[in-house]
């Protein structure tokens, strides 16, 4: 048995550039939807746009290394215990909208919004998962997605969820694959409005837990 390629890590400050990289590599299509802006300048805007709070227990963030570069992230979420202060209240918005103008700020702000999601008590929520297109096929996916299954056993969540475009035919094989199903199906006006993508799989791969930690 081969060891594994990727080495899963928390998420530290220093990733952040590197981060926020690899979701406008992966998820370009979508961030093209919303705003024309260049790989570098999407990657600017959303590096001061989104903020990851480390102190916050009910979102946790890991990223997978090879040869020191990271290969992929996978953002995790729980129910919080307590109100969460909102990360974008930090930002500076109206310096962002005189940088980049108005549309292209709220235009995003809006699709970072339509696709927010809140787990139940009993659930464990992968918020994104993404993998460099330089490592794709190579097993961090499926390396991430199962870290992901642990850290929901050992929070003794019930089960294990995320949200797939019906059109991701690759994504949602590799879930299968995972054991996850399809707990649902839904039409999303704000997301097809936004990303031209209707149709919405919540899927779920269940525990063998009863309980959720807070």
């Amino acid at each position: 048995m081969h060891p594994p390629q990727f080495q899963i890590e928390p998420f530290h400050e220093d990733d952040h550039e590197q981060v926020c990289e690899l979701l406008v590599d992966s998820f370009r299509s979508k961030f093209q939807a919303l705003v024309h802006l260049s790989d570098r300048e999407m990657t600017e805007l959303l590096m001061k746009l989104w903020t990851f709070d480390s102190r916050d227990v009910s979102v946790k963030q890991f990223v997978a290394r090879k040869d020191g570069k990271i290969a992929g992230v996978l953002c995790l979420k729980w129910k919080p215990s307590e109100p969460r202060s909102n990360p974008q209240s930090q930002v500076n918005i109206v310096q962002l909208i005189r940088q980049y103008g108005p549309v292209k700020v709220l235009k995003l702000l809006t699709g970072l919004g339509a696709l927010g999601y809140a787990p139940h008590e009993t659930e464990c929520y992968i918020e994104h998962l993404a993998v460099s297109s330089k490592e794709r096929n190579q097993g961090a996916g499926q390396q991430l997605l199962n870290y992901a299954k642990n850290m929901a056993v050992h929070s003794r969540c019930k089960v294990l969820s995320l949200h797939v475009s019906c059109s991701n035919s690759q994504a949602i094989q590799l879930y299968r694959k995972l054991s996850f199903d399809i707990r649902r199906t839904r039409y999303n006006v704000l997301r097809h409005l936004i990303f031209r993508e209707p149709a919405w799989h919540l899927m779920i791969w269940e525990t063998s837990v009863t309980t959720c930690r807070e």
